[in-house]
Formats: C-alpha cells, sequence, structure tokens
C-alpha cells in the first residue's frame, strides 16, 4: 500500500471516529433536553402537592420535586418494561442539583435533602394512590383479580393472588419486603398465570399452582395455601 493510501485511510479513519464523536454528542444533548423538558412537566405537576414555604419558596418546591421522583423512582422500578424508573432517578437528580444552587442554610450550613422513614411511607401510600385510583373501587370484583408468579434467578418460585391490579402487589412486594423478598430474593421476574379468576377460586387456584411449581418446598411461599387438595393436585399433576 502507498504512502498516499495509507494517509487517505487515516484521515477517514479519523473522521469516522470525529464525526462518530459528534454524533453521539448530539444524541446525547437531545437526550438531556428531552429529559429536562419532562422535568420541567413533573415540576408544574408538583406546585399544587408542595407544602407552602414562604421564605423559600422555590427551594420546597425542588425539595418536594425530588421526594417525589425518589419515590416514584422506587413504585417504577419493579414494574416490568418500564423505563420510567430510569426517568424518575434522573427527575431525583436534577432536582437535587437545582435545589442546592438555592438551598436554605441554617446554623450546621446547607440544609441537606432526607426523606425520614414516615413522610417516606406517607408519601408511597399517596403516590400509589394517584398511580391506581382504581385499586380501592375494584377490591370487591373480580375483574382484575389473578394468580401471579415470581420467579428469581436460581428458578425459584413464588406464588401469589390479588384481587387488585398485579402490578400494584408487585411493588407492594418490594416496598414492604414481603413475598420472595422476605425470604432474601432480590431481584424477581413477575408474570400472570391466569387472569380474571373468580373470587371464590382464588385460593383453590393459588394452592393448585403452589403445589405445581413446588414453591412451597423448593420456593418462597411460606404455606401450602388455603386449599391442601388443591395443593395435592398441583403436585400430582407437575409429575
Amino acid at each position: 500500500m502507498s504512502y498516499a493510501s495509507l494517509v487517505y485511510n487515516k484521515t477517514m479513519f479519523l473522521n469516522d471516529l470525529i464525526e462518530n464523536w459528534k454524533n453521539k454528542r448530539a444524541e446525547k444533548r437531545a437526550e438531556e433536553a428531552r429529559v429536562n423538558a419532562l422535568f420541567e412537566e413533573f415540576l408544574e405537576e408538583t406546585k399544587p402537592h408542595t407544602p407552602r414555604a414562604t421564605k423559600h419558596p422555590q427551594a420546597a418546591l425542588y425539595r418536594h420535586a425530588w421526594k417525589r421522583a425518589v419515590i416514584l423512582s422506587f413504585l417504577f422500578k419493579d414494574i416490568p418494561n418500564s423505563d420510567r424508573h430510569y426517568l424518575f432517578e434522573k427527575f431525583a437528580k436534577i432536582a437535587a442539583k437545582k435545589y442546592y444552587r438555592v438551598a436554605p442554610s441554617n446554623a450546621y450550613g446547607t440544609v441537606q435533602l432526607k426523606m425520614s422513614p414516615e413522610a417516606a411511607s406517607k408519601l408511597f401510600d399517596k403516590e400509589k394512590d394517584i398511580l391506581f385510583p382504581v385499586e380501592k373501587k375494584i377490591e370487591k370484583t373480580s375483574k382484575f383479580a389473578c394468580i401471579y408468579i415470581g420467579v428469581d434467578d436460581n428458578r425459584r418460585y413464588y406464588i401469589g393472588q390479588t384481587m387488585g391490579a398485579p402490578e400494584f402487589r408487585w411493588v407492594q412486594h418490594r416496598a414492604h419486603n414481603t413475598g420472595p423478598f422476605k425470604q432474601g430474593a432480590e431481584y424477581i421476574k413477575w408474570d400472570v398465570l391466569e387472569r380474571n379468576v373468580e373470587l371464590a377460586d382464588l385460593n383453590q387456584k393459588e394452592s393448585y399452582f403452589i403445589g405445581f411449581y413446588n414453591s412451597f418446598e423448593n420456593g418462597y411461599n411460606d404455606t401450602r395455601g388455603n386449599d391442601f387438595q388443591a395443593y395435592q393436585q398441583g403436585l400430582n399433576d407437575k409429575h
């Protein structure tokens, strides 16, 4: 290969490298602009819910936006195929950055962002009610009643039942350290086994699937459910 060809190839390589770098920077700026625009909408949505603060209203707004973003990120963490968890994580970082620019001071310095367990629990319930406004209304119906399953990386199962939206139940397990998380599971993949179950059949079907997936002997269920015969039937059908 001639010297001129080597120079040309090197130049083309550098041009491609620079072009890729520019494209990535442009994509990054576009994504940042998108997230910032969504954050401004989130901030407007947060204003009516922000506690009144006569001295530092802007700091109060950013502080409450940070709290909401942290809780919402947690709420969406275990919902499959949802990128809103990561979006709210970004919102929390933006809110924190903006807060510290206008944060008030006291005798100990800048007032830090923090949230007590009690306040977090209260805000969690409030945001949950906003996200799932029909949860309380459907508890006595069978529209969303279902049997669901969770499985970890080691193929250990957990079987549960709910009369409401299953996505909310999965978030509840993580938030309150119940179900598979009670026994130390870290990552669970959730799915619905049977939909539109009659309320009278929930216990029978839950016990059946606990037996079928052997989730009492070799999984995360603490009991065989409330229907031993159905549990035995599930064991037999599995084998």
